[in-house]
């Protein structure tokens, strides 16, 4: 809490670095109930001004494809009752655990009230879409009920807060240049000083208050402005309709397999950075942000292979745990997208 929660979601709201969305599961939920209800009131006054967009889940963090299509249903309503009972809001976007899809999903968050979730652009890939096209909210639909899909950027997720603020401005630039509507960004907040070697580099080496004024500086001149993913559905044009298989992201996808499997599991993009793996029960998180390339077709999203730019003394020092997010952790997202004219908005989620 010290290290994670608390101090990144009060520096976003002193730099007025809203609004945003956020994740936060059920067990996460009564702990802090228990423990932060401070905390709680101002993440319920945010979200009361429009300024802060909660999401769903299951309550209890399930993976939904995991579980009977009813408990899925029921899991889903238990999680948007206790956001109404503890904020007084009404949630409509879900946050995927794991982000594991089965195509039947779709029916079932339509019946629970889902009006749209986030992917990885590796669910979007793997079915034969272009990376290009992958800035812009989807629909799909299962037994004729429709929910809408976001698909979360990957260079986004290795870019933040892993390399110097400048890279990402970069990036949205470069978006921008190519007319792309929308970027999401969603990804768990243990990144932001949960994970090791990252309070040190978020918090104490800058790296958050450098991205923050990079970020504003951005917004003040008319390059990007942040929004809820709810208004990110309203105002920029769906994509189609896209039907997605079996899918998550790429290190989930081998985990998955048996030991064997796993192992003759080919690299995803030869020659270029692979997404981080544990050493010892740490991760190469450094190795995977020192080459050079371009991103990969096929990643968790996408896996960025491009060279850091910035000293590398003010890298963090510690790796980073790969590890997925446990049941009881909290999720951040934020949303980015351009407009016609050339300038980029950002958007919000955060998981």
């Amino acid at each position: 809490m010290r290290d994670v929660y608390r101090p990144f979601l009060e520096r976003l709201a002193e730099r007025e670095f809203l609004p945003f969305a956020l994740h936060i599961s059920g067990p996460l939920l009564e702990w802090l109930e228990a423990h932060e209800s401070a905390l709680l009131d101002r993440v319920g006054r945010l979200a009361a001004d429009g300024r802060l967009e909660l999401l769903l889940s299951g309550l209890y963090e399930p993976i939904l494809a995991a579980l009977p299509r009813q408990d899925r249903v029921e899991q889903i309503h238990w999680m948007r009752q206790a956001i109404e009972r503890r904020f007084g809001v009404s949630a409509t976007g879900l946050w995927l655990t794991e982000r594991v899809w089965e195509p039947e999903l779709a029916a079932d968050l339509a019946q629970a009230g889902v009006r749209y979730a986030l992917v990885d652009d590796r669910h979007f890939l793997v079915s034969g879409f272009a990376r290009e096209r992958l800035h812009t909210p989807f629909w799909t639909e299962s037994d004729g009920k429709p929910v809408a899909l976001f698909p979360i950027d990957e260079q986004l997720r290795y870019l933040i807060p892993f390399r110097p603020p400048a890279d990402t401005v970069a990036y949205l630039r470069a978006l921008r240049e190519r007319g792309a509507p929308l970027a999401v960004l969603a990804d768990d907040g243990e990144k932001f000083g949960g994970w090791p070697g990252t309070k040190e580099w978020v918090y104490e080496h800058g790296w958050l208050a450098e991205f923050l004024e990079a970020m504003g500086a951005l917004i003040a001149a008319g390059e990007i402005r942040l929004t809820t993913l709810a208004t990110a559905l309203a105002e920029v044009p769906s994509g189609g309709l896209a039907y997605l298989p079996t899918a998550s992201y790429r290190e989930m996808e081998g985990w998955a397999l048996p030991p064997d499997a796993a192992t003759r599991r080919s690299p995803p993009c030869a020659g270029l950075a692979a997404t981080p793996r544990r050493h010892g029960g740490r991760s190469a998180a450094r190795n995977a942000t020192t080459r050079t390339g371009t991103a990969c077709s096929g990643g968790c999203t996408s896996r960025i292979c491009g060279a850091r730019s910035g000293s590398s003394s003010r890298w963090p020092k510690g790796s980073c745990d790969a590890a997925s997010p446990s049941a009881s952790s909290g999720s951040i997202s934020t949303a980015m997208g351009s407009r016609r004219s050339g300038s980029i908005r950002r958007r919000s989620r955060r998981s």
